[in-house]
């Protein structure tokens, strides 16, 4: 391998770690920005509540202003409000409720007036005779830590485009005028009112609670309270389809294949660990052409070494003409000098597009694979599998067919950096890489016999 070939694996290095830093690095903050005054939530807690179980939810109703103040989706097992309403009517403060729960409708009474919470398929919730003024406040964030940082907060959708305003952001407060819906949404779940309010404002406090107040134009409404499961927020509104981050408009193809593969995959094997191995054997089977017309190129180019050398002593004064004879010389011999980078390139949106799915899906929350691995979007708690990865990306390595000890030094460089990047990645990504890494050492084997072979 050529100079030129190390210079390509160290742009396409840099090129992953500026990206990774746009993406996913921390954010600079601005020194010459004001200084935010300090808000502090009047959030109501309940003296007593009354614990009702539904079809969907386990929840408790506080009898003093009728609202919710705990609730459980059954299915995950996954609280998601606990201590602090989760729709609040400030018209409704202190003001005490008769509760009556029948079937999948929840009736709130007093001597005056009444309102009711009804519950629908697809984690749906009806609220009638509510009021024209509800607030609603933040989900308890139970993802990943740094993820719940970069997805929760205050969401709204003007007719064309989702809108996110992540916690952080709200501390100086938002506004919007006429969303077709809004809500909040943290990793895995989300809470959305399904009307549009004349008027809503979000804030954040110090603590990072978040409080969201609307304006609403209709007593009655509909709203999304579950899983930021795409099918499932589908059925119920069209538009909430994008709520789960699919990406940007190059990776969301890719996101939204291996979603679908995964889930395909799944109905057929139910630990989602090994469904992570099956694929990656599967990508290792479809790139394994272009691999070896790589392997083959990466060859070839080692043995055209000693004549590369000729070349480079012969013209050194003269790099326009040592190019030329370079390029013959590839020529003759078949050789692609950037050959060896392109499998590389052709899976960098397959990698990102796993990122996405790995760290979102609720189909991966909290799902075990095996020991020590208990949940496939976190990340391994002893970094067990980012060490074994890049032992095996260390092996690769030296199995690799160059005789440049420059890109081998590279190749080491990269598979210690390679380490500490996946130490926070979820343990299903470094599974991915690891097991998609130990059928590359399968595969140069065989490569390597096929190589004899042919001679």
């Amino acid at each position: 391998m050529n100079l030129n070939r190390v210079l390509w694996y160290f742009l396409i290095f840099m090129a992953g770690y500026f990206l990774w830093m746009a993406f996913f690095g921390p954010k600079q903050q601005n020194n010459t920005q004001k200084e935010i005054q300090k808000v502090v939530l009047n959030i109501p807690s309940p003296d007593t509540t009354v614990p009702i179980e539904m079809k969907d939810y386990y929840l408790e109703i506080s009898p003093s202003g009728g609202y919710i103040s705990h609730l459980e989706i059954k299915k995950y097992g996954a609280t998601i409000v606990d201590g602090h309403p989760l729709l609040y009517f400030p018209s409704r403060e202190g003001r005490l409720y008769a509760i009556e729960a029948k079937d999948s409708r929840i009736d709130l009474s007093d001597s005056t007036d009444g309102f009711s919470y009804i519950f629908g398929e697809n984690y749906t919730m009806s609220v009638e005779n509510s009021d024209t003024i509800v607030k609603i406040y933040s989900l308890i964030h139970g993802g990943n830590k740094n993820e719940e940082g970069r997805l929760s907060g205050f969401i709204y959708y003007d007719g064309k485009k989702i809108h996110s305003i992540n916690d952080k952001k709200l501390k100086s407060g938002f506004s919007v005028n006429n969303p077709v819906w809004f809500g909040y949404r943290s990793q895995f779940f989300s809470f959305i009112i399904l009307s549009s309010p004349e008027m809503v404002e979000a804030r954040a406090d110090d603590e990072g609670n978040v409080e969201i107040t609307a304006r609403m134009k209709e007593r009655d409404y509909r709203t999304y309270l579950g899983p930021i499961d795409p099918d499932i927020m589908k059925k119920v509104d069209p538009s909430l389809y994008n709520v789960f981050n699919w990406g940007n408009f190059l990776i969301a193809p890719f996101t939204k294949f291996i979603f679908y593969t995964f889930r395909f995959l799944h109905n057929f094997i139910p630990n989602l660990g090994w469904v992570i191995i099956l694929f990656a054997l599967l990508m290792k089977l479809v790139f394994s052409p272009l691999t070896y017309t790589s392997y083959r190129s990466m060859a070839k180019m080692r043995e055209i070494q000693p004549k590369l050398k000729q070349i480079q002593q012969v013209y050194k004064d003269d790099p326009q003409k040592m190019q030329e004879e370079m390029m013959k010389l590839y020529k003759e011999h078949g050789v692609n000098p950037f050959g060896g980078c392109l499998p590389l390139l052709i899976q960098l949106p397959i990698f990102w597009g796993l990122y996405n799915v790995l760290k979102d899906s609720i189909d991966f929350w909290n799902a075990p694979f095996m020991l020590w691995i208990k949940d496939l979007s976190a990340k391994d708690p002893y970094y067990v599998l980012p060490i074994i990865m890049g032992l095996v990306t260390l092996a690769n390595t030296f199995l690799q067919p160059t005789a440049d000890r420059n890109a081998r030094m590279i190749g080491v460089i990269m598979a210690v950096v390679f380490v500490f990047i996946f130490m926070n990645f979820p343990s299903g990504l470094v599974l991915y890489w690891l097991a998609y890494s130990t059928f590359s050492v399968v595969e140069q084997y065989i490569f390597r016999r096929i190589m004899a072979a042919s001679k």
